[in-house]
Formats: C-alpha cells, structure tokens, sequence
C-alpha cells in the first residue's frame, strides 16, 4: 500500500505475513535459521469483519492455518482446528487473530 492508502480513513484491517522460513540467516554452523510462520489478521474497525485466508504452497502443498491466538476470545486457543486457504475468518472488533502455519 502507499502512503495514500494508509490514510484512508476506511482502512480499518491488515493482514500480515510472518514467513519464519524466510529469515535469511545462518547459525554458527552455517546452517539456515527458520521459525515458525504466522499469519496476522488486526482488525482496528469496532464491528466484526471477514478476512479470506491466502492460498500458499510450502513444499509443494497447500497451506493450512491453526488458530493459535484469539484477543477478543480471551487469548490462547486450546481448540487447533485448521483453517483452509480461502476460507473465510470473521476477525471481532478491535481484536488480533494469530494463525500459525501448519
């Protein structure tokens, strides 16, 4: 996004990738540094909005999601059901979903 759509008073949701295997870094053994990654969904707007999850491929298969983090639910989240590419995630006013990718 530019500046200009940062400013639009109606931009009220981000979604973020987290790609833990993209770090780009080495250990002191040169081997690859990699993490876990993370998919982020804010929602600032105070009604509930629906985010589409992203298609991904990680070694030739399709991306599934585990709910990880729920602000609006209390936080933590025991239940791991996944979450499937396209599918759609209603995020609650003002709150943060956390998805780990599986």
């Amino acid at each position: 996004m530019g500046d200009e759509e940062w400013a639009q008073g109606y931009a009220k949701s981000l979604m973020v990738y987290l790609n833990g295997s993209g770090l780009g870094y080495t250990d002191a053994r040169g081997n690859p540094v990699a993490g876990d990654s993370f998919l982020v969904l804010i929602n600032a707007w105070h009604e509930e909005i629906s985010f589409t999850l992203p298609r991904l491929e990680c070694d030739g298969k399709e991306t599934k999601w585990i709910r990880v983090m729920n602000t609006a639910g209390g936080g933590f989240i025991e239940d791991r059901q996944p979450c499937l590419p396209d599918e759609h995630l209603m995020v609650a006013g003002r709150s943060l979903v956390l998805l780990r990718q599986m």
